[in-house]
């Protein structure tokens, strides 16, 4: 065999095929079948040449270096083995990590849920809160039967107001307050109709009426005045307007 990296005998082959391409340009039939068959003989040269030794030795070197890409190629097999089980392992986590993940939604849907009752509930906890609170409901004045019967109209009539005010809830199951009665320490019964023509609501009163209860619903509140000091205001000449009267 002739060396690979003989540069005499590649450049006399790269010259004598350019030479012979040339020839046999516009030639054909009998006289390019006779061109054809022409042969040329070239000298080599003994160091051009490879002996058997040298083919032996690289021969020696192939079998080597299979022998350590065997090697390799079987580190790589167990390599893979190990691989194939991390991978499993990972396969095995990331299948946890969803259920975790769908678990975590589920439980963040449920927050979101309740979050949506509690806003819409909010404004009936601060109004539980503040009853609590500020003990508006408590009567601070004399018992009902240790006042004149004019005083126990009032008393009534307060009851009735704070009455309907603490059983407002009752309007979320669609009734309405109709009727209460009392039995005082004297035995004697005393009753409350809210069904009566004289009372009316905060919204069937005109609207000059609901612009002066807004101003005395507006001071009561911005300084604090008590349900006595309430009361004490119905006796005046402007205030006989709103007796009877429920908000």
């Amino acid at each position: 065999m002739i060396r690979r990296d003989c540069e005499r005998i590649e450049n006399h082959f790269r010259r004598l095929a350019s030479a012979v391409k040339c020839q046999f340009v516009g030639i054909s039939g009998k006289k390019y079948e006779t061109f054809s068959i022409k042969t040329k003989k070239i000298a080599i040269r003994k160091g051009e040449v490879r002996n058997i030794a040298e083919v032996e030795e690289e021969l020696k070197e192939q079998k080597e270096k299979n022998k350590r890409l065997q090697e390799k190629n079987e580190d790589l097999l167990l390599d893979n083995e190990g691989l194939q089980g991390l991978m499993d392992q990972l396969c095995k986590d990331l299948n946890e990590a969803r259920q975790l993940k769908s678990k975590a939604e589920e439980r963040v849907e449920e927050l979101h849920a309740n979050l949506k009752l509690m806003k819409e509930n909010a404004h009936l906890s601060r109004y539980i809160e503040k009853l609590v609170e500020l003990e508006k409901l408590e009567n601070t004045g004399k018992k009902f039967t240790e006042v004149q019967e004019k005083q126990q109209q009032r008393k009534l009539r307060e009851l009735k107001t704070k009455a309907e005010r603490v059983l407002w809830f009752s309007e979320t199951f669609d009734l309405k307050l109709s009727f209460m009665e009392f039995l005082d320490n004297n035995g004697k019964t005393h009753s409350i109709n809210y069904q009566e023509q004289g009372a009316k609501s905060f919204q069937e009163l005109s609207k000059e009426d609901q612009d002066k209860m807004k101003e005395i619903v507006f001071l009561t509140d911005k300084f604090s005045i008590g349900e006595a000091a309430y009361h004490e205001l119905t006796l005046s000449c402007g205030g006989k307007v709103y007796q009877g009267l429920t908000c």
